[in-house]
C-alpha cells in the first residue's frame, strides 16, 4: 500500500448520545447519575455489533462507570431509533442527521452529548443546529462529553 495516498475527506459524520423523553436527565452528568441509581434496569441501542455506534456506547459505559448499562444490538440505525422513540430502550447512540435532529426538536428524543472531538467545527455546527447549549469538553482520550 505504498502507492495509495488519501487526497480528500469525503464526509464527516457525528454521533450523539440520545435518550427517550421519559428519562429525566437533561444533560450527560444527570444521565450518568440516573443510570447509576437504576443500575441493571437501563439499556442502550446501537446499529449493530462492531458498528461505530456500538463502540462509542461501550466507550461511554467504561468512561462513565456504567457496567450494568445493557447494550442492545439492532440491524441498523432505523430500528434502534424507532425503539428509542417508542421507549423500548432508554438511550441510543445515533448519527446526527436531519432525522435525529428533527426528533430532538419535536421532543421525541433528547440529544445529551456529541461523540465528537472537542471544539471542532462539526461540534459547533451541530450545537447551533440543536439550538441548545451543549458544553463540549475533551476527555483524556480526546472524545467529547458534556
Amino acid at each position: 500500500m505504498k502507492d495509495l495516498y488519501p487526497i480528500a475527506g469525503l464526509a464527516v459524520s457525528a454521533l450523539a448520545l440520545a435518550v427517550h423523553p421519559s428519562v429525566p436527565a437533561q444533560n450527560l452528568k444527570e444521565f450518568v447519575a440516573y443510570a447509576k441509581i437504576h443500575a441493571g434496569k437501563l439499556s442502550y441501542a446501537h446499529a449493530g455489533i462492531g458498528a461505530t455506534s456500538h463502540l462509542i456506547g461501550e466507550m461511554f459505559k467504561l468512561q462513565a462507570g456504567l457496567p450494568e448499562l445493557v447494550q442492545v444490538p439492532y440491524r441498523g440505525a432505523g430500528p434502534a431509533i424507532a425503539d428509542l422513540i417508542s421507549g423500548q430502550v432508554a438511550m441510543a447512540v445515533v448519527a446526527v442527521t436531519g432525522q435525529s435532529l428533527g426528533f430532538h426538536r419535536y421532543g421525541q428524543l433528547r440529544i445529551l452529548a456529541l461523540a465528537e472531538r472537542a471544539k471542532t467545527s462539526t461540534a459547533r455546527s451541530i450545537a447551533l443546529m440543536l439550538c441548545t447549549p451543549i458544553g463540549v469538553t475533551s476527555t483524556p482520550s480526546g472524545d467529547a462529553t458534556t
